[in-house]
């Protein structure tokens, strides 16, 4: 920071080109909702201002697994 600044924005692709696996006996959707409010909790400590640029591109890759309540549980985790 001292160095190079910083404009606040943050980069964390957790399952590109892989699947989510959760442990067993959970659905997966509780699973998706905690990784990514681990990242975005991660960032804000780190930087209040903290602003997480995702690709879309993991939810290309693998769009049979991807589905509307697994894209909805993932984004729930962040504000």
């Amino acid at each position: 920071k001292e160095v190079y600044g910083t404009n606040h924005i943050y980069s964390c692709d957790t399952f590109n080109e892989n699947r989510p696996r959760p442990p067993a006996g959970d659905t997966g959707l509780q699973y998706l909702t905690d990784s990514s409010k681990a990242v975005y909790n991660s960032m804000i400590a780190a930087d209040p201002e903290a602003i997480w640029l995702m690709q879309g591109w993991l939810f290309m890759n693998d769009a049979r697994f991807w589905q509307a309540p697994q894209l909805d549980a993932y984004l729930a985790g962040v504000p």
